[in-house]
């Protein structure tokens, strides 16, 4: 909120072409609570601020509005559905999303991490579920919206459910022509020692645990770990992979620089993600923009992107399960090599579904579609 200096600066070098770039500085309301949320006196404040912060931004798009003939508004949010903003109430047809955070996470693996983890997440998704079900504000959100957009298949079915409102799945990141550059498929032999890559912040939420612990058992298998990240849980986890005996299978790279990034994709075979929580996260977009499937639990943005020709989903269920399963599939990858470079050719297929640049017509007929919602409703009520 209120960190414009990217977009200010594309906008000034006419990278962004059609686009008038109107910035809505936080007032002093909003950087006081904003502030306490940062310093982590107040965590949750921003919700606050941004609520405020929303508030300044109706009152430039009515003035916008006044001035100057619009055909649609679009509310792009950083994908939470919890802070709905006023947009919806200018009159205009309306578009909302991609939107998500909707799915909690599973609850038996939180606890499994730890007590404190699976308290923290039994609390948020209590909250969570209160909120979306009976806050008065999301509610009218939903209902005045001519069109939302669900990052997920399952943020859209619990809309479905819930609220009884038909929304179109379209996630929130997407691959541009750039990361494309590095695009290869994968060429592994026999023999070869099959190098994954993790990455990502080392928390609770991202459950690294669950890969560590489903290669220890695997331990005998030629194989190498890449950890690129950092977080509070690094060195814990790197303990039990001692404890394991697979530490020295590992490397763990702590914060790096993009370019060194990219060499750690470049030379990976396998990516996985262990989240609890996400929405569409970006390294999925990483792996598949380098040709390397990804195995993954089967829930949130993965659930609607890996698919059987180009990643391995690991069915949800009791954490011992998981394990097993994630070791077994991971066995299989690494015995037969040709399943990987064949998973390597689907994901270069697959690939061409999620670029930005498919995306363009879909984003006109989406604003069409809204426009044309509008009308109708507004037809009704004539």
């Amino acid at each position: 909120m209120g960190d414009i200096d990217e977009i200010q600066s594309l906008t000034e070098q006419g990278k962004i072409k059609n686009v008038e770039f109107i910035a809505v500085n936080p007032n002093s309301l909003s950087r006081l609570l904003n502030s306490t949320n940062r310093s982590g006196l107040i965590p949750y404040s921003f919700y606050l601020a941004y609520k405020n912060w929303h508030k300044q931004a109706y009152t430039v798009a009515k003035n916008i509005i006044r001035q100057t003939e619009i055909d649609l508004v679009h509310f792009l949010c950083p994908i939470g559905y919890r802070e709905p903003g006023y947009l919806w109430g200018l009159n205009k047809p309306y578009i909302w999303g991609p939107i998500g955070g909707v799915q909690n996470p599973p609850l038996k693996l939180a606890f499994k991490a730890s007590i404190a983890t699976g308290l923290k997440v039994l609390i948020k998704s209590s909250i969570n579920t209160l909120q979306f079900n009976h806050s008065p504000r999301i509610k009218n959100a939903f209902h005045k919206a001519d069109l939302i957009l669900s990052a997920t298949s399952a943020t859209k079915e619990l809309i479905r459910q819930k609220h009884g409102i038909e929304t179109i799945c379209f996630p929130e990141n997407a691959i541009t022509n750039q990361m494309l550059i590095s695009q290869k498929t994968i060429n592994v032999n026999s023999g070869d020692t099959i190098n994954l890559i993790w990455v990502g912040r080392i928390d609770s939420n991202k459950s690294l645990s669950l890969l560590i612990e489903s290669l220890s058992l695997i331990k005998e298998k030629n194989w190498h770990l890449y950890v690129i990240g950092d977080g509070p849980l690094k060195k814990p986890l790197s303990f039990l992979a001692e404890q394991l005996g697979i530490e020295k299978n590992i490397t763990w790279t702590g914060n790096i620089q993009r370019n060194k990034v990219n060499y750690y994709y470049s030379i990976a075979h396998i990516h996985s993600i262990t989240s609890l929580a996400e929405g569409n996260p970006t390294v999925i977009w990483e792996a598949m923009s380098h040709g390397i499937p990804t195995i993954t639990l089967d829930h949130c943005g993965m659930h609607d992107t890996v698919c059987d020709q180009c990643g391995v989903k690991i069915e949800i269920s009791t954490y011992d399960k998981i394990i097993k399963e994630y070791g077994m599939h991971l066995e299989e990858l690494i015995e037969s090599p040709e399943k990987i470079n064949r998973l390597s050719e689907g994901v270069n297929k697959c690939v061409e579904k999620f670029t930005w640049e498919k995306r363009v017509q879909l984003w006109t007929n989406l604003y069409d579609l809204a426009i044309q919602k509008r009308q109708k409703k507004n037809l009704m009520q004539e």
